[in-house]
């Protein structure tokens, strides 16, 4: 089980690819919203907590954006933790999934599928759009997304820009919800990259996130952010 995510939603040669650091950190569910957080090692005080720690967003070939993550993965800071290197394995995945192998390199490769159900199959998991960017909201309305007031300015902008133009679509037949970029959006990497590693954490960590579901607590659970830029560790 890891505690640190380092995901990667790859783009085309002519796209953007983006590369997030995702901790899963364990705080006092009993603070307040504006608290200072409380770090606790009691099983059944915590809540799983996560924090975006590295943001990037680049246009570069298949093998450098692997030798990056990899180089990442290897940031002596993060040597205390398990980490877990995640990438996006739909469309050109494929192939790039082929050459970590081939460069020896321990992913966990990602498909997102239009489907209904999450699942693990042929060396990988398949999980729908939906479920993704429902972790991501999930994970915004509970403030349990903090992004460090360190990083690029430029980027949480765009971040906050790709959130906004997230747009729900309802299938009248089957009313089945789904997300998708509008129509003048060209680019969610960001946001995709974010929503991989915490759909991933909320697996990894589900005994501690269904605990804190059922615990009287005021940690802002079902407060909806509309203003996205808000989301950051002063949020």
């Amino acid at each position: 089980m890891a505690d640190t995510y380092i995901t990667c939603d790859i783009g085309r040669l002519s796209d953007y690819t983006a590369i997030s650091v995702i901790q899963v950190k364990f705080y006092d569910s009993k603070l307040v919203v504006g608290g200072v957080p409380e770090v606790s090692f009691d099983p059944r005080d915590v809540i799983p907590v996560f924090e975006v720690s590295l943001l990037e967003r680049f246009q570069a070939g298949y093998r450098a954006t692997l030798q990056r993550l990899q180089q990442i993965h290897d940031i002596p800071a993060l040597f205390i933790c398990d980490r877990e290197i995640l990438i996006d394995a739909t469309g050109v995945g494929d192939a790039v999934l082929e050459m970590s192998r081939e460069m020896h390199m321990d992913v966990t490769p990602i498909s997102i599928t239009g489907g209904d159900n999450a699942h693990y199959g042929e060396d990988r998991f398949y999980v729908p759009r939906t479920d993704l960017i429902d972790a991501l909201v999930v994970a915004i309305q509970s403030r349990r997304l903090r992004i460090s007031p360190d990083l690029d300015s430029r980027l949480t902008e765009q971040l906050n820009i790709e959130m906004n133009n997230l747009q729900i679509k309802r299938n009248p037949t089957t009313a089945k919800e789904s997300y998708d970029a509008m129509i003048d959006a060209k680019h969610d990497d960001m946001a995709m990259s974010l929503a991989m590693g915490i759909w991933k954490g909320m697996q990894d960590h589900q005994r501690e996130i269904t605990y804190q579901e059922n615990t009287d607590q005021h940690f802002g659970a079902g407060k909806v952010e509309t203003d996205w830029a808000n989301w950051g560790l002063n949020g």
